[in-house]
């Protein structure tokens, strides 16, 4: 049998165990009760979350302190009461989210939480997703009725094109999906690229034309972390590459 390991009273990272919870129900690794150099004193952690050597180990504090601190280092500029395409400005907004978010007020009158990339890329008319639906919407009934296989495939060559000239479409990779906060309809999580599958919350990654396995968890948080860890390994480095922000003063 494996030995059992005994993590009471330590410290590890930010966090100390406190109480030994048992198992999970319904299978599962040994729970523990932690609490974090914060002031959160009810975080659940299990036994292969705490001994796993992947950063430090707290609450989600850690992560939250470490996006503040690189906006922080960022030069300020206010887009507050700007116009741009359909949308209004109205302030900047705190999310989990990297980057700068700011909500704004659509011409049709959706309130949409967006990021500083998207609003100075030089690509499209800004909207809430209402302009590119009434495009489709006026084209769609006349294009389906003759469209054959080789006009949709000419018709996919031609949009991509149109992306890669207005550095939209790099790497193979489409940079408005990677900061696109919109979730797919049959997500359940209520996080991009987290699933829940045979009893484990899954975490995923698209970059590039491939799919990489982040891992498979006990708790939909520490699938989070795995996402928000691999967003950083593989989305930071091409958005810092290609985005090509020009913040105003």
């Amino acid at each position: 049998m494996p030995k059992l390991v005994d993590l009471l009273g330590k410290k590890i990272g930010r966090l100390t165990v406190v109480e030994k919870l048992g198992k999970r129900e319904g299978g599962g690794g040994q729970e523990w009760r932690c609490h974090c150099e914060c002031g959160k004193t009810d975080y659940i952690a299990t036994t292969s979350h705490l001994n796993k050597n992947t950063g430090i180990k707290s609450c989600g504090c850690y992560f939250k302190e470490v996006r503040l601190k690189n906006l922080s280092k960022k030069k300020k500029f206010d887009l507050t009461g700007k116009k741009i395409g359909r949308l209004l400005v109205v302030k900047e907004v705190a999310t989990d989210k990297p980057g700068r978010n700011w909500l704004c007020i659509c011409d049709c009158g959706n309130e949409y939480v967006t990021t500083t990339s998207h609003l100075n890329r030089k690509t499209g008319v800004k909207s809430c997703g209402c302009y590119v639906k009434e495009l489709a919407k006026n084209n769609s009934k006349t294009y389906t009725k003759n469209a054959t296989k080789e006009m949709y495939q000419e018709a996919s060559k031609k949009i991509k094109q149109s992306m890669k000239n207005n550095n939209e479409w790099v790497e193979n990779t489409r940079l408005s999906s990677i900061l696109s906060e919109n979730l797919r309809s049959d997500n359940k999580s209520g996080h991009r690229g987290v699933t829940f599958k045979d009893n484990k919350w899954v975490a995923r990654i698209c970059v590039s034309g491939k799919e990489y396995y982040l891992g498979s968890f006990d708790r939909k948080e520490e699938a989070i972390v795995a996402r928000e860890e691999g967003e950083e390994l593989y989305f930071k480095p091409i958005l810092d590459k290609y985005r090509g922000i020009k913040e105003s003063e």
